[in-house]
């Protein structure tokens, strides 16, 4: 039976309907790579519907990155590269994971173990945390986290903030109870990829905005905002993720203000708010219609699956209820072991720790920098754990990431955060923070450096204009 048999017109506008079941059709691998999508005249006489549906239907593949069309060839399925939002199996010895924003695991190895032992011997009197709590979590927990952030420039109160299985989970629930499919989303035109499945998966149409080395360009901003009337707004003002950007404190005032004036919603990712000095998150300039997203993935560890939102009053409302039907609570007892690692001032000693080591690390970027290689360039912003590296034209992004598997380092290619609609980057993304250790990192940078230095035939990727990336 063919993808489009399976139809349910029940489901919404018949157009995103067939865009949605193409979508199921690559993740499943029913269609392939470069695989031809039916003539439209033909699919629509099949499904028994207008030209007109299939090719708006067609359209929004193509703005989802599904599909590209050309007129007289037809529709093609695109290529999805190998990684895109899966997390590489980076087990092997021979590997050098620098694909990942991983913290500093070694470190924490022996402070997580005395957290869990301290937990263990409070279950045994305190059998609660193994109950149902409240949706948004324990009041304590709450309030731990809020000061906890307040130290990162974080302006909220524990009535304001829900505890989450993750920044991921977290953005999903923001998606799931504000928008509806067909609407409209901005983002940086390269952007965290997590929002991409995830904006599939609702039936959401992702609208790139271009950034420079202060982020997202303001100008830009307003005039999409203007064309597409978004619903909402996604951004990443603190070490841009991938290009390490630093967004400045005018221009995160232009960009509230910006919001006010198109009473936009926004969803700052802050994942990174306990790395690099204090700063004010845009939620402060504007916390009627901002929703505030983290995680302690970063500062302390990704395997507790715990992260937070905050909002208003009147969006944590429904935010939480949302939360309530989608899995009740996070889970209370890594909600606790993750407070204790911050009451118990675990968490502030891990936190110079990176600080120091990821400086430390940052300094082995000092020759891949100075590297004579015409056309390529490193943007790093210090204290960020990642940093982004612009190849000579001479080499393709793709290409380069699959040869330096081959060798035992992992990549992330720029076509992991492109947006659809945006001109081929020809970058890679390095984490300094996921090598186990600085011989281990200093090694993958050596691999990359003299890959950097291997002739190779003209690449088919074009240099971002500088308002891009």
């Amino acid at each position: 039976m063919h993808w489009y048999q399976t139809l349910d017109f029940a489901q919404g506008p018949l157009y995103q309907v067939i865009a949605q079941a193409i979508a199921r059709a690559v993740r499943t691998g029913e269609l392939q790579a470069e695989q031809r999508l039916p003539a439209q005249r033909t699919l629509a006489k099949e499904i028994g519907c207008t030209l007109g549906t299939i090719s708006r239907a067609y359209q929004l593949t193509n703005e989802m990155g599904l599909t590209r069309s050309t007129t007289g060839s037809g529709s093609y399925i695109c290529a999805q590269h190998p990684f895109g939002f899966a997390i590489p199996d980076a087990q092997g010895p021979a590997l050098i994971n620098m694909s990942i924003n991983t913290p500093l695991l070694q470190s924490r190895a022996e402070l997580m173990g005395d957290a869990l032992a301290a937990l263990a011997q409070r279950l045994s009197f305190d059998p609660a945390l193994m109950d149902y709590q409240v949706d948004q979590g324990a009041l304590r927990q709450r309030q731990v986290l809020c000061d906890w952030y307040r130290t990162a420039g974080l302006d909220c109160q524990p009535e304001q903030l829900c505890i989450t299985a993750g920044a991921q989970h977290g953005l999903a629930l923001v998606l799931s109870t504000f928008t509806r499919p067909g609407d409209a989303i901005l983002a940086e035109a390269v952007s965290y990829p997590g929002l991409r499945p995830l904006a599939e998966r609702f039936g959401l149409t992702l609208h790139p905005l271009p950034i420079d080395q202060q982020g997202l360009i303001p100008e830009a901003l307003d005039e999409q905002c203007r064309r597409h009337m978004p619903r909402l707004l996604f951004c990443n003002p603190r070490f841009h993720n991938p290009t390490s950007s630093w967004m400045s404190e005018r221009r995160k005032q232009q960009l509230a203000t910006l919001a006010r004036q198109h009473q936009l919603l926004v969803v700052e990712d802050d994942i990174l708010a306990h790395f690099g000095p204090t700063s004010v998150p845009l939620y402060n300039l504007y916390p009627e219609q901002t929703i505030y997203l983290s995680s302690l993935s970063k500062s302390l560890a990704p395997g507790l699956r715990i992260g937070l939102l905050v909002a208003s009053p009147t969006l944590m409302a429904s935010l939480s209820q949302t939360l309530r039907q989608d899995i009740w609570m996070a889970s209370p007892m890594m909600a606790e072991l993750a407070v204790r690692c911050i009451e118990s001032g675990y968490s502030r000693q891990l936190q110079a720790s990176d600080q120091l080591e990821l400086s430390q690390r940052a300094a082995l970027l000092r020759p891949l920098i100075t590297a004579n290689s015409p056309g390529g360039s490193v943007q790093y912003q210090p204290g960020s754990p990642h940093g982004w590296l612009h190849l000579p034209a001479q080499l393709d992004a793709l290409q380069f990431v699959e040869q330096l598997q081959h060798k035992g380092v992992l990549l992330k290619p720029a076509s992991d955060f492109t947006l659809a609609g945006v001109q081929p980057i020809n970058a890679v993304r390095f984490s300094l923070s996921a090598p186990l250790t600085r011989d281990q990192l200093h090694q993958g940078l050596q691999l990359i450096q003299q890959q950097l230095c291997s002739p190779r035939p003209p690449a088919t990727s074009h240099q971002p204009p500088a308002a891009i990336v």
